[in-house]
């Protein structure tokens, strides 16, 4: 009976989630990947590393969806998404440095050699291996039909209610996405 409880178990564990380097993500559009260098050029703090995992879609309870809609070109349906059914990966960069998406369980319990607990492990890892003070987590953005706006989210973590964030719209001109209106801010 142990035996089979065992057997279950790692059965089950084994489907429902990879472990380490066997996760494999998809990489985001070149497109999704300017807007996203766009975003990271207007801010003026440089002190953070990009969290590479996009795991969550725009926060859309603080949006004026009807306008959204009607104006810009979006669909009802984009805003209804609870949970992405993918996670997806911005990789390191000549415009700004992601974090090693292997080490970030790692990072998640980090402690020093002589385990001294760390408060914040996750930060204290990062500003040692990194040398940066914060994490910029982005989620996945919409785009409008006719691909001429999009509307992203990114927060700014540097610690227990330490951070900032906006959801953005922005619009393509030219080569370059640029921010139209600052659709919520986040402040912790």
């Amino acid at each position: 009976m142990k035996k089979m409880l065992l057997i279950l178990s790692y059965i089950i564990l084994s489907n429902n989630s990879l472990f380490g380097q066997d996760q494999i993500y998809k990489a985001i559009s070149d497109s999704e990947f300017k807007l996203y260098r766009d975003i990271v050029s207007t801010l003026k703090d440089t002190s953070f590393i990009v969290y590479p995992l996009i795991e969550k879609h725009i926060s859309s309870s603080m949006l004026d969806i009807p306008e959204l809609i009607q104006k810009y070109g979006f669909n009802r349906e984009q805003f209804r998404k609870s949970a992405i059914d993918d996670v997806f990966i911005i990789k390191n960069n000549s415009s700004f440095n992601a974090i090693n998406p292997d080490s970030i369980d790692s990072y998640q319990n980090y402690k020093e050699a002589n385990d001294t607990l760390i408060f914040e492990p996750f930060l204290y890892a990062i500003k040692k291996h990194y040398h940066k003070s914060a994490v910029c987590y982005f989620n996945k953005l919409l785009l409008s039909k006719n691909k001429k706006f999009a509307i992203a989210e990114y927060f700014i973590s540097c610690g227990n209610l330490c951070g900032y964030g906006a959801t953005v719209l922005m619009k393509k001109k030219k080569d370059k996405w640029i921010i139209i209106k600052y659709l919520t801010h986040s402040i912790s």
